[in-house]
């Protein structure tokens, strides 16, 4: 409902923008794929992706591993558990051709958190 509020329009577009990557394709395998050049990390973990983050027209998106546990949630601590993640936590769950396009089906938004605390200041007690 609060991204329904009119006051929320600005949100809602950087919302979306988000979810576009102009002038390139970029393949779910290309996202998922690891950096082995440095070999095995020495904590035994899985390698970073190659790709490290992907421009947006609402900015730069970080692609790397999910995480959990750690202090208040993924903030402080936390452990990255091996899946491949866009942003703070969505996953491509399908990926379709769509004429010229290459579109992912994702499990979430890739919003980053921040975006979402912005929203949260403008609830109004009562509304």
């Amino acid at each position: 409902q609060q991204l329904l509020d009119p006051r929320n329009e600005e949100i809602r577009d950087k919302m979306g923008q988000y979810h576009i990557v102009v002038g390139e394709a970029i393949s779910a395998t290309e996202l998922r794929t690891e950096d082995w050049s440095k070999g095995r990390p020495k904590d035994g973990s899985k390698p970073n992706t190659l790709i490290a983050a992907i421009m947006t027209p609402s900015g730069k998106v970080p692609v790397g591993r999910s995480k959990s546990g750690g202090f208040l949630g993924t903030t402080f601590g936390a452990k990255e558990d091996g899946d491949i993640v866009i942003g703070p936590e969505a996953q491509i769950t399908q990926s379709f051709q769509v004429e010229d396009c290459l579109v992912h089906e994702m499990n979430d938004l890739i919003s980053p958190v921040a975006l979402w605390r912005y929203v949260d200041q403008l609830r109004i007690p009562g509304f």
